[in-house]
């Protein structure tokens, strides 16, 4: 979110229409905290913990208001998070997962960027589509090794495909 503290969520939570959403689910009183003055100063300040000497909270609270702020940052987090998985965000309804339970038929184009996903490209090694693939290494037209390739030849997996990754790095793709 770009804030320089955690606790500047809850402090934000604490100020909007949603407070009475967010406490009926966690709790009368879950956003009750003692916030300094300059929070709001603090939140709105870009580069974040750079411009506070590297401090990663320099929302300055006493220690149970710390806790309540922590435990509110990660019941929002667990509220985003069962949003995201729910079936009005995930829904499973695109043409791909029609496919994959055999009520849709791939145009030609669709079924060469399947081929490509999960062979030459190697994009089901990582995100699986319950069909399975394997490292390969290629040869060259010299007959040399060439770079890996990946070949549809594992035991399918018993997984759901899932174009998701959990990681913090941005990979450049959807």
């Amino acid at each position: 979110m770009g804030l320089p503290d955690t606790a500047c969520i809850p402090y934000r939570l604490s100020l909007t229409e949603y407070r009475s959403l967010f406490e009926a689910v966690f709790g009368t009183g879950a956003l009750d905290i003692k916030w300094p003055k300059n929070t709001e100063r603090i939140c709105s300040t870009p580069a974040g913990a750079a411009e506070f000497n590297g401090s990663d909270t320099p929302i300055k609270l006493k220690p149970e208001d710390r806790l309540k702020a922590n435990r509110a940052y990660d019941n929002w987090a667990q509220a985003i998070s069962f949003y995201e998985s729910s079936p009005a965000v995930s829904a499973f309804s695109s043409k791909f997962d029609a496919f994959l339970k055999g009520n849709y038929t791939l145009t030609a184009d669709e079924m060469a960027g399947y081929n490509l996903f999960r062979g030459k490209a190697s994009c089901n090694t990582c995100h699986l589509d319950g069909r399975g693939s394997t490292q390969t290494p290629g040869t060259g037209s010299d007959g040399h090794p060439s770079t890996t390739t990946g070949t549809d030849t594992s035991a399918p997996t018993d997984v759901a495909p899932l174009f998701t990754c959990f990681g913090y790095s941005n990979l450049g793709l959807p």
